[in-house]
């Protein structure tokens, strides 16, 4: 009943090795066929046969939910699609994961999302930025690793949130676990974008990391 769910080898960098969409989807099965390794262990060590028909059930409508939970997440993507960026060069790597949300003839900062709340910089599941050296970020150091990506949107300035916890979703923001805050300016477009949309561009001993939706754009240094 349960063969189906695949085995789980070592997930390469989600960035710098092998394809960033398959790797997400990887994971979240991975964690769910471990759940289920454990009730086959448990189900070898029980000897009566109504027990395990009780479990085998119960495990059943685990998986059901799990797999309908997957399917309204690939269905959110079709509105939010999940797209990636990348910087490589200097000896320095920067890969993000994120989904773009639209516009839609909406006002975006200010109002559908409000001054001074933490964003999760995208839609669907957390951003997440992955660095491959230490850098210095708008004037603070940042250690080589993974970070989700949260933001805190106002109209003259953002704060940039790098937190430790990552593969989850979005809304889960655990102040606790931030890394780093550094505040940077925002400005504004000449023209509208549609999509939300994080870019690079090659900079003096670094990159600069652009956010960019409807008329704002913002700037983060990274060294």
């Amino acid at each position: 009943m349960l063969a189906w769910i695949p085995r789980c080898g070592n997930i390469s960098s989600v960035f710098f090795f092998g394809d960033l969409f398959f790797q997400r989807r990887k994971q979240v099965l991975c964690s769910f066929s471990k759940k289920i390794s454990t009730f086959k262990y448990y189900l070898h060590g029980l000897t009566n046969k109504s027990m395990k028909k009780i479990i085998i059930i119960v495990a059943s409508i685990i998986a059901v939910v799990v797999i309908g939970g997957y399917g309204f997440l690939t269905f959110t993507k079709m509105a939010s699609p999940e797209t990636s960026a990348e910087f490589d060069k200097g000896g320095l790597k920067i890969g993000i994961s994120y989904s773009q949300p639209s516009k839609k003839g909406r006002e975006i900062f200010g109002k559908l999302l409000p001054y001074g709340t933490v964003w999760r910089t995208g839609a669907n599941e957390a951003t997440e930025i992955e660095i491959s050296k230490d850098v210095i970020v708008a004037g603070q150091a940042l250690k080589a690793g993974t970070y989700s990506l949260f933001t805190i949107p106002n109209q003259d300035k953002w704060t940039i949130i790098f937190n430790s916890e990552i593969s989850m979703w979005g809304i889960n923001h655990n102040e606790k676990l931030d890394v780093l805050r550094v505040d940077v300016p925002s400005t504004t477009r000449d023209e509208v974008l549609e999509k939300f949309t994080i870019s690079f561009q090659e900079a003096e001993s670094g990159a600069d990391m652009l956010l960019e939706w409807d008329k704002t754009k913002v700037v983060v240094p990274i060294r």
